[in-house]
Formats: structure tokens, C-alpha cells, sequence
């Protein structure tokens, strides 16, 4: 789709650029296309940062973090007046044409944020400073279009896109937050596009000791953050993470090799490891032979052995860091004894809430009072009216390390689905679970539940018991929904559930499961307006997993006047669920992998969907004849529940 964006926003975060922004300005005001605003965030400067900005008539925000350019950023998007940002360091120098080129990426729809590359050409001339500009431009220019990461000397986003993320999802470091971005933006499903003809040129001087600290710490944290975000399926396919090759990778290691044999006296064996990166990077020593000349080449042909191999120490110092043995958390954490991460995984525990101050201190709480305590706690205000923000915010102050509060652009009430979209985005457990926000649970719940993940690698679901509670007949009914489910499905061992899923939410709620993180990326984006979202989560994850499930209540699910399984069924209920139905079986057999018998099963459930919005009759009478145990089952459910909700609820 084609959509026009005219208006942009430049934002420049500095912070003692005095020597490098004047020209970063010039560039821009003489760029083809200007911005309709440029933003000078001045983080903390002690030099003429900020007078500088100011006599070019930029937009000059003070502030104070310290901590890497990626606050400062988001500092001057929440000022911006446009809704499309374009990132820019304040060491680079754009072309007259760059804004007329991420402006004409824009109006393709789909695309949420363009990245450029390094112009091979450095601002500095010096043989480091060349080497680095010259290794990123060969290194960039092999990246796929579609991209995993943003180069944080330029790139550009959507306001709607941007605004769904918090400035540091977590702290790997500054030199690796743009990076951090792509990969989370990536997850979100956004569409990021590398643009290889946008170069802008680097005025970043580098020294010998200058490029090896940097390419140790780059690696360093880029191996922590593998940890978080690897995805070994796309590694497979692209045969990289993020953009470093897998090539790269193994050259860094036979650099590091070559070395440590050197050392030991092993000459034979070093030469062939050395000899070895040598002939991998021999495409791009050629490449420098014509350009830059023997000289130049030869002192590459010495300088990147040694510069892979510190890569490689960075690498194994950063899987090292992330596999310390961890003390006691710190303040505004819980917890008393170390604990690695396969023996203690990390859970993300998602909460979306909307106008539910009544319920947020008994739902926080049953968190809290967890016997597992390594979990992260992510909730998402979706535009509440209520008190809900000032108790998330206390919340939030008491246990900085574990309880995250994330509101959508503006507090703007956005739906369930997109809500559960944002929290998805920023979770980075290896188990995902979850909690309405006028739910609780009981203090074993994830304990008992991560245990039978361990037990149980195959299983991708675990899911348990519940006891309905709130309105007394409503509670009546939803006990009686659940004895009427669970002798069907086998306890204490992994099983397969699709087709119970095909026909009904054998879970019920979000409340009441875990899952692997690593099935989330098999679940298709949803459309915004369902209201059945945790049955089309628990449909797709059918199809590509098993489910545990354990007989045991272990969460309490709270059934009042404002819960979505309120209420009698009538027309109005059954045809929105005949229109969720359809949608959900169109995903499942155009998005799914699945084998013919579950295909079958599916293309006869929406034919009988299909006639029912035909009123073929007959066709609809022979099936009910067909599965007369599946009819008087739907029909006694339908029946009970009108029963139960036409009394008056009791008190809440």
C-alpha cells in the first residue's frame, strides 16, 4: 500500500560534540529535502554543544542520562511534532540526497523503519579510521534488505512504531541499543529496510587501541544479547545474527587460534589458522587491493587477524559475563541464592489492564508472593480512566527490577490483541506467562509449572486447574464448564490438543498457561477487533506443539459483569463466535503447516460454519445427527450457562 509522508522530524542526540555538529548541521540544512524540524538533545555537555544547536535555529532539550544515545533519542521523539523520526549521530555527515531517499521508502506502507550504512570514505584519513569505515561498508553491503538490526548513525521509524517500545529494553549497553531496536522491532514483526545506497560519512577518529577496545566491546555485548533474541532457525537460513556472519564468527575463533598456537610455539598450526582468515577475507583484500592500493592492503592483511581475535575474546568474555553466578538481586528485587539460567529460567510474565484499580494490588501481589521469584513482570495500561497507573507506578518504584509498566502512545486504548502485541515485544524470558489483570494466583503456580517444563522438554504448553470465583453463578457455571472439559484430556503427560481447540477453549483464559518463548513467533498477527485472542493464541500453538496438563487449581479466575465470558448466549453471541470461528479456521489452514487429517477436520468444522451462515438446514441436520454427543454437549453448555447468568449476580 502506498501512503504519502511529507513532514519529518531530524533528532540529533549529543553530548560533547562541539567539534563534530557544526558540520552534522550544514549537511542537513543543505540536504535537497529539509526537515520540517531538527531536535539537538544536549545530554549533559560541558562544551558549546548546545550554543552550537541554538545558532543554527535547531531545537535545543537539555538532558542529563549519560548512558548511551538511545534515551536521548526517545527524549526528543516524545518533543517531536511530526510522525516520522529520522536518527542522526552527531559525528556523521548526510548527503544532499539521504532525506529524499528514506521519504521515498516511506510511502510504501509496510515499512516501519529505514537504515543506511557507513560511507566507505572517512571523515578522518588516517589508516584506522579508514579500515573501520571500509570493513563496515563491505561488511553492511552483504546484509539482506530486509533487516534484523538498525545502524545507529542513521536510521528513521514510524511515530506509531516507535512509541510501542521503551528507550532500553535491556541494559546490554550503549554501543548496541540501535542494534537492540532492530532485533525488537524485528520480533514485533515490523518491516526494517536497509537501504545499502544510503551512506553518510563518519567523522569518528579511531586509534589503534581505539578500534581493538571497540571491537572488544561490541562482540562482548552483542553475545549477551544473542542469548535474548537468537532465533537458530533464522540463524540457519541467513547464516548469521544480526549482521554478523556466521563466516565472521568462525574466522574470529581460527584468528583467535592462530595466536594462542603462535604463542605456544605450535608455527605449523598457526599458519594454517591464520592462512585460513586470510583466505576468507581474501574478497575483500582484493577489493581494497583496487581501491586503496598494496600498501593499505597489507597493513589490513596484518591488522584484521589480530582484530578478529579480539572479536573472539569479546564474544567468550560476554558468554562468560551472562553465565556468572548470580548473587542476591538488588534493591526493589527478590531472591536470596545464585542461580543459573537453565536451572532458574528467566519467566516473562505478561499482564494487560484496562480500568482494573479494583483488581491490580491482588493480581501484583499473587506475583509477588510466587515461590519462583525469577520472573519479570510486564504490564501494559491500555488507556485506563481509573486509578490503575498510580498503583502500577508504586508498583513499578517498589521492584525496579522486576515490574515493567508500558502504556500505549498518548494512553491511548488500543484493544486486547495489540496490547498482548506490545507486551510480546519486550518479553525475553525463556517462558511466557500469563495474567489477566483482575486474575491472581496461588503462590505455587509457577514453580509447579516450570517443573513440568523441565520434565517435559517436548511439551510447549503447560496449562492447569483453575477456580472460578467473583459472581457466584457465573463461578457456577464456568466450574461446571470445566469438569464438562478436562476428563477428556489426559493429565501428567504431554498430549496433543488441536482438536480440542478446533471446537472450544480447552484452556479458558490467558490465566491458566505457560508457554515456551520460542513458539511465539509461530503464532500469526491477529486481527484487532477479536475478542477471543487467547483461544487463537492456544489454536496456533496446538498445531506446532504439545500440552501438560496439570489437574491441580493453581490460578483463580474471576468471572464479573466486565469479563468477556459474561453473559448469555444468544444470536448476537453465536453469530460473533461463528465470525471469530471462520477467521480463526482461515488462519489455521492458510498459515499453518498441518497434515491432512487435521486439515480435514478443520475444512468440515468451517463448511458447517459456512452453512450456518447459509441456513442450509438439512446440511446442518445431518451433521448434528452425524455427532449427536458433540450437539447434546454444546446444547447443554448453552442451556446451563443461560441459566446461570439469567440470576442476579451476587456481590463481587
Amino acid at each position: 500500500m502506498i501512503t504519502m509522508v511529507q513532514n519529518f522530524s531530524v533528532i540529533i542526540p549529543a553530548r560533547n560534540a562541539a567539534s563534530t555538529l557544526r558540520v552534522c548541521l550544514e549537511a542537513i540544512f543543505k540536504s535537497s529535502l529539509k526537515p520540517y524540524e531538527v531536535i539537538v538533545i544536549d545530554d549533559g555537555s560541558s562544551d558549546q554543544t548546545a550554543e552550537i544547536a541554538a545558532s543554527y535555529s535547531c531545537r535545543v532539550i537539555r538532558v542529563n542520562f549519560g548512558k548511551g544515545p538511545m534515551q536521548p533519542r526517545f527524549a526528543g521523539a516524545r518533543e517531536a511534532k511530526t510522525d516520522l523520526f529520522v536518527f542522526i549521530d552527531a559525528d556523521v555527515v548526510v548527503k544532499a540526497g539521504t532525506f529524499a531517499k528514506i521519504l521515498g521508502h516511506f510511502k510504501n506502507s509496510e515499512i516501519s523503519a529505514v537504515t543506511g550504512i557507513l560511507d566507505p570514505a572517512a571523515g578522518h584519513e588516517d589508516f584506522f579510521s579508514a579500515y573501520k569505515n571500509e570493513y563496515m561498508n563491505y561488511i553492511f553491503k552483504k546484509q539482506p534488505a530486509q533487516s534484523a538490526f538498525l545502524y545507529g548513525s542513521l536510521w528513521a521509524i514510524r511515530k506509531n512504531d516507535l512509541v510501542e517500545f521503551d528507550p532500553v529494553s535491556i541494559p546490554f549497553g550503549s554501543l548496541v541499543s540501535d542494534s537492540e531496536m532492530g532485533m525488537r522491532l524485528n520480533r514485533a514483526g515490523k518491516t526494517v529496510l536497509l537501504d545499502h545506497q544510503l551512506e553518510i560519512e563518519h567523522f569518528k577518529k579511531y586509534t589503534f587501541l581505539k578500534i581493538l577496545r571497540n571491537d572488544f566491546v561490541i562482540p562482548f555485548m552483542f553475545s549477551q544479547m544473542f542469548l535474548v533474541y537468537a532465533d537458530f532457525k533464522k540463524i540457519r537460513d541467513s547464516r548469521g545474527f544480526s549482521h554478523t556472519r556466521t563466516g565472521q564468527v568462525i574466522t574470529s575463533f581460527l584468528a583467535f587460534a592462530g595466536f594462542l598456537s603462535f604463542f605456544a610455539g605450535w608455527f605449523l598450526l598457526a599458519s594454517a589458522a591464520l592462512a585460513a582468515v586470510i583466505f576468507y577475507w581474501f574478497p575483500f583484500l582484493k577489493f581494497l587491493m583496487k581501491k586503496r592500493g598494496i600498501i593499505f592492503t597489507l597493513k589490513t592483511a596484518i591488522f584484521l587477524p589480530l582484530d578478529a581475535a579480539v572479536m573472539f575474546c569479546g564474544m567468550m568474555a560476554g558468554f562468560g559475563f551472562a553465565f556468572r553466578p548470580q548473587g542476591p538481586i538488588g534493591p526493589g528485587g527478590r531472591g536470596e541464592e545464585s542461580q543459573d539460567d537453565k536451572d532458574k529460567p528467566l519467566v516473562s510474565i505478561v499482564m494487560p489492564s484496562y480500568n482494573y484499580e479494583k483488581y491490580l494490588d491482588r493480581a501484583i501481589q499473587s506475583v509477588l508472593n510466587q515461590t519462583y521469584q525469577n520472573f519479570e513482570l510486564i504490564v501494559i495500561d491500555d488507556g485506563s480512566k481509573d486509578n490503575s497507573l498510580t498503583i502500577l507506578g508504586r508498583y513499578k518504584n517498589s521492584y525496579p527490577n522486576q515490574v515493567k509498566i508500558f502504556t500505549h502512545s498518548e494512553n491511548a486504548n488500543r484493544g486486547v490483541v495489540k496490547s498482548y502485541e506490545v507486551a510480546f515485544s519486550k518479553v525475553r524470558g525463556e517462558l511466557i506467562a500469563f495474567l489477566e489483570a483482575d486474575d491472581f494466583w496461588y503462590p505455587a503456580n509457577l514453580e509447579e509449572k516450570i517443573a513440568a517444563f523441565k520434565k517435559n522438554p517436548e511439551a510447549g504448553v503447560v496449562f492447569s486447574s483453575y477456580q472460578p470465583t467473583g459472581d457466584f453463578w457465573a463461578a457456577l457455571y464456568w466450574k461446571f464448564y470445566q469438569l464438562g472439559i478436562r476428563w477428556m484430556i489426559p493429565a501428567r503427560r504431554p498430549v496433543d490438543l488441536f482438536g480440542q481447540f478446533v471446537r472450544r477453549n480447552a484452556v479458558a483464559s490467558f490465566t491458566h498457561f505457560m508457554m515456551r518463548r520460542q513458539f511465539l513467533e509461530r503464532i500469526p498477527s491477529a486481527p484487532v477487533q477479536i475478542k477471543n485472542f487467547d483461544w487463537w493464541v492456544l489454536g496456533h500453538l496446538s498445531v506446532v506443539t504439545s500440552f501438560y496438563f496439570i489437574p491441580k487449581k493453581l490460578t483463580a479466575w474471576r468471572i464479573h459483569r466486565k469479563s468477556s465470558c459474561y453473559g448469555c448466549v444468544g444470536p448476537f453471541a453465536l453469530g460473533r463466535l461463528r465470525s471469530f470461528l471462520m477467521i480463526y479456521y482461515q488462519s489455521l489452514l492458510q498459515n499453518m503447516e498441518i497434515n491432512s487429517e487435521k486439515r480435514e477436520k478443520l475444512e468440515n468444522a468451517y463448511a458447517f460454519l459456512e452453512a450456518m451462515g447459509e441456513r442450509k438446514w438439512g446440511f446442518l441436520y445431518s451433521r448434528m445427527i452425524r455427532y449427536p454427543f458433540e450437539t447434546l454437549r454444546f446444547l447443554t453448555f448453552v442451556l446451563f450457562r443461560n441459566l446461570m447468568f439469567s440470576v442476579k449476580g451476587q456481590g463481587l
